[in-house]
Parts: C-alpha cells; sequence; structure tokens
C-alpha cells in the first residue's frame, strides 16, 4: 500500500466503511448495496479480530498482519468493483472505492 495513510491507519478506515451506518451520500442502488453488503459481512469480520486486543507488540510483530489485512482489504474492494452498479449511482459508487483506496 503506497498511497495516502499508513497501512495500520488504512486498514482501521477501510475496516469502518463497511460499518452498519452508512455515511452521506447514500448510494442507491439497492442490488449494489445488498452484494456489497454481503461481501462485507463475509469479509471483513475476520479482518476485524484482535485490532483492539491491547496486548502490547513490536512494530515487527504487527507488520505482517497489517499486511495480510491490506491485501485483504485490497481483494474486497476489486471484488466491490466488480459487482454490476446503476448508472444512476455509479459515480457514488466510484467515489466510495476510491476512498478505500487513498
Amino acid at each position: 500500500m503506497t498511497r495516502g495513510a499508513s497501512p495500520p491507519v488504512a486498514v482501521l478506515l477501510a475496516l469502518a466503511a463497511c460499518g452498519s451506518t452508512p455515511e452521506v451520500p447514500r448510494i442507491e442502488d439497492a442490488s449494489f448495496t445488498a452484494a456489497a453488503r454481503e461481501i462485507c459481512a463475509e469479509v471483513l469480520p475476520p479482518l476485524r479480530a484482535d485490532v483492539s486486543d491491547d496486548t502490547p507488540r513490536q512494530p515487527g510483530e504487527v507488520a505482517p498482519t497489517v499486511e495480510s489485512r491490506a491485501d485483504s482489504l485490497e481483494e474486497l474492494v476489486g471484488d466491490l468493483r466488480a459487482l454490476e452498479v446503476e448508472e444512476s449511482a455509479r459515480a457514488e459508487v466510484e467515489a466510495w472505492l476510491e476512498d478505500w483506496e487513498r
């Protein structure tokens, strides 16, 4: 991950992006939204595991986990990009996915 926030921050931001409380503006494509929620519900819970673990660790211990999660999130974005999107919602979906990639 070479753009934007550092990997740990990017992972936490991305994990929050598929939360149950959508940010404004909303994506007005019910089919896309349902499919995206299904994918996120499957992929994100294992990535959230241990995010709030208070056990002190050295950066070298954390780095492999962060890299693995970042790779999983990149794959998730690819899966979301592959979904069909109504033309009327395309701009909102593209903006949402571009936020993930920053």
